[in-house]
């Protein structure tokens, strides 16, 4: 290829870098451009207080914003902010600054469970009480268990709250579970008005222990004599540990009746028409440690309002049974606790002594029973216990006296009725 100097327009080979006619480069040279410094001390005077803004707005948010403060499975945190530091711990009611991460319960299978956990507060730098306080400053607490590995069964809270049972905790929960082996995390969340979230975590396993069954097929039950026999072998031959339940027929049982060397469940007939009937005393001196007893579906009868028919130095759960003509149906004494639900008290000089003078509280809801003419339905003498005791759908009618609460017990009958 050929090409013209731009210079005399010879022509010239296309390689040809020098004009030989005119003496002239035919190469194009492009100008060469003069750098330009950049300009540091200028840009070092605007950014640098922008980076200094920029670092100061950081910190600021990386010190004002919520924080989330998890216990990794100790059940305690210890929380800090411009007034203090405060220790915050799940426990139970006499381990106020010990922890409770793993909570353990022995249960009789398909039995109905309940028991507290309290949440304390403390200042981290002299150990006192400081409830009151870091309460002002929450917004809400909320407690909840995950899914058990049984899901057949149930691990529950109840919505913490401040509770007479335990006056030093910030707050008390209580636990409902189903006897099952079964195993569950809670988890109480404390979101606080700052934004700052707060976590505690609790883990129940619950464990079944051994339960012997005695029915009317297979042993001698039919009358009173062969009851109480039963209840004494049960005594002396059954390990302390095991759960003792005896099924009794539809029979009337004459004569009383003693409970005293182990707590046993007596369970009445439920089955047709029939149902098992106590004509005399049933006295349960088991003491107010260990398990309790239950009595359920039996009907205590009495006759012209002499005796007692149920009296108690033991803890005792009484469900669905009635108690009729008796000068005191149901006496609690000495260092005890009795509650019963679904109960029905008729034609009494006094339904419900209560007469303990200590007592370690198992069960503070009375619900769902029925109190109809007797002298007093309810009359409570004994040493008050430090939690409201409930009669959540109780009905009372036609009692001379409904309740003659000498020990100013606190007692809840907001969602009694009164006929």
């Amino acid at each position: 290829m050929e090409k013209n100097c731009p210079y005399c327009g010879s022509v010239l080979p296309g390689e040809a870098a020098f004009c030989p006619h005119c003496a002239q480069s035919v190469n194009r040279r492009a100008q060469a451009k003069v750098p330009v410094p950049f300009p540091w001390r200028k840009a070092l005077r605007v950014g640098l207080p922008l980076l200094v803004v920029i670092g100061l707005l950081l910190g600021w948010y990386l010190c004002t914003r919520p924080r989330t403060y998890d216990d990794g499975g100790t059940a305690t945190v210890t929380y800090t902010d411009k007034d203090g530091s405060y220790q915050l711990l799940l426990g139970w009611s006499d381990t106020r600054f010990t922890p409770a991460p793993r909570l353990y319960q022995e249960a009789e299978e398909n039995g109905e469970y309940r028991f507290p956990t309290c949440l304390f507060i403390n200042y981290t730098e002299n150990d006192a009480n400081a409830a009151n306080t870091f309460l002002g400053k929450v917004e809400s607490v909320t407690a909840q268990f995950g899914p058990p590995e049984d899901e057949d069964g149930y691990i529950t809270y109840t919505d913490p709250a401040p509770h007479g049972y335990c006056p030093e905790a910030a707050m008390v929960s209580f636990i409902d579970f189903l006897g099952r082996d079964n195993r569950a995390q809670g988890t109480w969340t404390i979101t606080m008005k700052n934004g700052d979230v707060i976590r505690l975590h609790q883990t129940l396993e619950v464990r079944l222990i051994r339960t012997l069954d005695y029915y009317p097929e297979d042993y001698a039950m039919g009358t009173a004599g062969e009851l109480q026999a039963l209840i004494d072998e049960s005594g002396e031959t059954v390990d302390p540990s095991t759960v003792v339940n005896i099924h009794l027929p539809a029979v009337v049982y004459a004569g009383e009746l003693t409970i005293g060397k182990r707590p046993v469940n007596l369970l009445g007939n439920t089955d047709g028409e029939g149902r098992t009937v106590f004509t005399g005393t049933l006295r349960i001196t088991t003491g107010a440690n260990g398990w309790i007893n239950e009595i359920s579906d039996i009907d205590f009868v009495g006759s012209g309002r002499e005796n007692v028919g149920i009296t108690a130095a033991a803890r005792v759960h009484l469900t669905g049974c009635t108690f009729t003509g008796w000068k005191t149906a149901v006496l609690p004494h000495g260092y005890s606790w009795l509650n019963f639900r679904y109960c029905a008290f008729t034609d009494n000089e006094v339904g419900f002594h209560f007469n303990a003078s200590q007592s370690s509280v198992s069960h503070s809801q009375f619900d769902g029973n029925r109190f109809t003419e007797n002298g007093t339905a309810i009359l409570w003498e004994g040493t008050p216990v430090d939690m409201a005791i409930s009669f959540h759908e109780s009905v009372f009618a036609h009692n001379g006296t409904d309740i003659d609460n000498r020990s100013g017990q606190s007692i809840d009958i907001s969602q009694a009725v009164f006929e």
